[in-house]
């Protein structure tokens, strides 16, 4: 057990009797536990405080932090995986998430400026003349011997 600044213990006890005796055992639960959460609310708020956000913190403010945190990442990580799982992939990669906040229009606000290392590019945004050359399939129909039609050609300009 850790004691943050003003004494106070970073968990908070809760009492159980046990056995014949009923003698109380006291059962320590974090604080992320009893808020059900699975970041660290503690230290979010140690954070908070240590890195002077505001001037005063309040003993909530971790917990509620700590919940938009595990909210978000949640959401990024679901949509992230439902894309893994179009490619039919089984890992989700960070293309992935790019892909899934992208697509979701509330993230791609928020998100807006993020670069992803390792997660390429979105298709859409590649100008075609950048693109490779296309080339015809073999199920179009093609005209004559098997040729492309020919342009006509063109006059140069005189100099």
């Amino acid at each position: 057990m850790t004691k943050a600044k003003g004494g106070k213990a970073n968990t908070s006890t809760a009492t159980a009797t046990a056995g014949r005796g009923g003698d109380a055992i006291k059962v320590r639960q974090s604080v992320s536990k009893k808020a059900g959460l699975q970041f660290p609310a503690t230290r979010i708020n140690n954070m908070l405080k240590k890195n002077r956000v505001a001037a005063r913190v309040g003993k909530t403010t971790g917990v509620y932090m700590a919940a938009v945190l595990e909210y978000l990442i949640a959401e990024i990580l679901e949509l992230g995986g439902n894309i893994a799982k179009e490619s039919k992939k089984k890992r989700i990669t960070p293309r992935h998430i790019m892909l899934a906040i992208r697509g979701d229009e509330e993230l791609d606000k928020v998100l807006k400026h993020v670069t992803f290392a390792g997660a390429g590019i979105k298709g859409d945004g590649i100008h075609p003349f950048l693109l490779p050359p296309r080339k015809p399939d073999s199920k179009t129909k093609t005209t004559g011997k098997g040729t492309s039609p020919s342009k006509t050609p063109t006059k140069s300009p005189r100099k």
